[in-house]
């Protein structure tokens, strides 16, 4: 009689072991998972945010110049095609690109900050 209860006992010990390791390993899925969301939302929203720069600094024309702060590390560069410039940003696991109406001149990986100025009609980089 002991022995069925103690061999009952291991048994749900067991059941319940196996239960909080399946749990543990959902929520390590689930936190991996959230922490890509949070990654692809915030190379979004700084997307969003530079390429209106881009557009704002292009308008309002010569001599004007903005910074953003960049909470991701970006390659950003830029061509020429059919004489229609493009803006393109890219990080690890995302890129954009962007249109633009001035003549744009940025290209590198940029990290915590960048100034963007039009001079002469062409959009760059303006170094501190």
């Amino acid at each position: 009689m002991k022995a069925q209860i103690s061999l009952e006992y291991l048994i749900i010990a067991l059941i319940a072991l196996g239960l909080i390791s399946i749990s543990i390993f959902a929520l390590t899925k689930i936190k991996s998972n959230a922490d890509t969301t949070y990654k692809n939302i915030k190379f979004k929203i700084l997307k969003d945010d530079l390429f209106n720069i881009v557009d704002e600094i292009c308008a309002l024309g010569n001599g004007n110049s903005r910074s953003i702060s960049l909470s991701l590390q970006l390659s950003i560069s830029s061509d020429t095609r059919a004489d229609i410039s493009f803006l393109t940003i890219s990080n690890n696991k995302n890129s954009a690109s962007h249109q633009t109406s001035c003549e744009v001149s940025i290209n590198g990986e940029f990290e915590n900050e960048l100034t963007i100025a039009n001079e002469d009609g062409k959009i760059i980089n303006k170094k501190p």
